[in-house]
């Protein structure tokens, strides 16, 4: 889907206002209750999920909080694996950058 494209386009924007905006937008998407990423939504929901590892503070803050958000509305939605793994691929990176340095 064309809207789809481009909103990932925002997602990797090098505009910090821009990435926000957009992670807010399927933040915002994703944890309505009943909602669930569609085969065409996966792309975007991929990126998306990407941004946890966003050069800025606030948009990793502001995923997180969707995350967040979005597996307490239904914990056992289907893309929580998908999204559990990705939080603790990150935690993990957190956890030995805090302990090397």
């Amino acid at each position: 889907m064309p809207g789809f494209s481009f909103v990932i386009g925002h997602l990797q924007a090098d505009r910090l206002e821009t990435r926000l905006k957009a992670v807010n937008l399927v933040g915002d998407i994703i944890a309505l209750p009943g909602s669930s990423t569609s085969e065409a939504f996966q792309p975007t929901f991929s990126e998306f999920l990407k941004r946890l590892t966003d050069r800025d503070f606030g948009v990793r803050m502001s995923v997180l909080e969707h995350v967040k958000n979005c597996l307490l509305s239904n914990p056992s939605r289907a893309e929580a694996p998908q999204i559990i793994c990705e939080s603790n691929d990150i935690h993990s990176q957190i956890f030995m950058f805090y302990h090397i340095c």
